[in-house]
C-alpha cells in the first residue's frame, strides 16, 4: 500500500512539471517556422538569435535560413 501511495503523488508531480517545460520551448520554435512571413523572419536575424541561443535545434535552423534567404528573395519579386 505505501509503494502505491509513493508512486501516487510522484507521477503527478512529475508529469505537470514537464508539461510545463515543454509548453514554454514548444510555442518559441514553432513561432518562427510556422510564421507564414518567410520574408519578415530572414532580416530579423535579432529574434532568431536569442531563440537559438537557448534551443540548439534553431540554431541549425537559424544557419539554414541564414542561406536559403536569397532564394526566398527572389521567389518573391
Amino acid at each position: 500500500d505505501f509503494q502505491l501511495e509513493t508512486s501516487e503523488p510522484s507521477t503527478p508531480t512529475l508529469t505537470p512539471e514537464v508539461t510545463i517545460r515543454e509548453t514554454v520551448p514548444k510555442p518559441v520554435t514553432p513561432a518562427p517556422s510556422t510564421t507564414p512571413q518567410g520574408t519578415v523572419v530572414p532580416p530579423k536575424v535579432t529574434y532568431p538569435d536569442a531563440v537559438l541561443a537557448g534551443l540548439p535545434d534553431a540554431d541549425i535552423k537559424v544557419g539554414i535560413g541564414k542561406l536559403p534567404p536569397p532564394t526566398f528573395l527572389h521567389t518573391v519579386p
